[in-house]
């Protein structure tokens, strides 16, 4: 076929289109069959991840920090003057740098992954 004038032309032959005369413009349609057999096997992967946040507390070192708060008061009622300020100084800061050790944050991560499989199709 002509693609210029769409007049019929003979696809095996190499010349010019017979009823306009240009060159170049041949077009040849041409059907394949062929059977086609397609098998497939597809596999799914999930991963998953699951995270929980919580506090711990420890016992020893709650304990630890009680006792210095409670007595610490009694520790400025028996030193005075200057030796009272630095003792209650020192007791604060010494609670000051154990309080973290009381309370613990945790992250708990779990991670995992199922595997599944799909069952494979066939096409005609």
């Amino acid at each position: 076929m002509c693609r210029a004038c769409e007049s019929p032309m003979d696809p095996y032959r190499v010349e010019p289109c017979p009823a306009c005369g240009r060159v170049g413009t041949k077009l040849v349609k041409h059907t394949l069959v062929a059977p086609l057999k397609v098998e497939a096997e597809l596999k799914a992967t999930h991963y998953w991840q699951r995270q929980r946040e919580f506090f711990e507390k420890n016992k020893g070192w709650t304990f630890i920090l009680t006792a210095i708060t409670l007595l610490s008061p009694f520790l400025g009622l028996f030193l005075s003057g200057a030796t009272g300020v630095v003792t209650g100084l020192v007791v604060g800061i010494l609670s000051l740098l154990l309080g973290p050790k009381a309370v613990v944050k945790v992250r708990k991560i779990e991670r995992g992954r199922s595997d599944v499989p799909t069952s494979g199709s066939e096409h005609p």
